[in-house]
């Protein structure tokens, strides 16, 4: 029963990965314009906009600022994809569960910090990260044997 449900909770979090990857790396086609924002807010005050987008704002401009370095929104589909496809094999499912760890903790610690307010994203994040943590300790005698002398 453990075996099938950690197998489960394995193809469950690759999916998502993989599904997230090739998302971003093929709707984000150009840059987004760079006077955008200002374009978008610069007709209001800056309390008028917080009020108007609410904590979304900071959001927003995180995801924009990612997009508009021309290349980092691809990297990181890139290795949502990849270390996703790692899951799903036997033998690299601890390589991809350690890779993937610094991706789903920033994503968890992306939307606790700039969408506190969105509680099912939050949940959602934090289900992620746990299943990610749940695969890397489930393992643990690799990860103390990376750090032994």
């Amino acid at each position: 029963m453990k075996k099938y449900f950690s197998l489960i909770l394995t193809i469950f979090l690759s999916l998502v990965m993989i599904s997230s990857g090739i998302n971003k790396m093929i709707q984000y086609k150009e840059l987004p314009n760079p006077n955008m924002l200002i374009e978008k807010y610069s007709g209001n005050s800056v309390l008028d906009n917080i009020e108007e987008e609410g904590m979304n704002l900071k959001y927003h401009n995180y995801k924009f600022g990612l997009k508009q370095s021309g290349y980092f929104w691809q990297l990181l589909g890139l290795c949502e994809f990849v270390f996703g496809l790692l899951l799903l094999f036997k033998k690299t499912v601890f390589f991809g569960a350690l890779m993937l760890l610094s991706i789903t903790s920033n994503i968890f610690l992306m939307h606790l910090f700039l969408e506190p307010q969105e509680v099912g994203e939050l949940i959602y994040t934090a289900l992620l990260l746990a299943i990610n943590l749940f695969l890397v300790l489930r393992r643990k005698e690799l990860l103390y044997s990376m750090f032994k002398l």
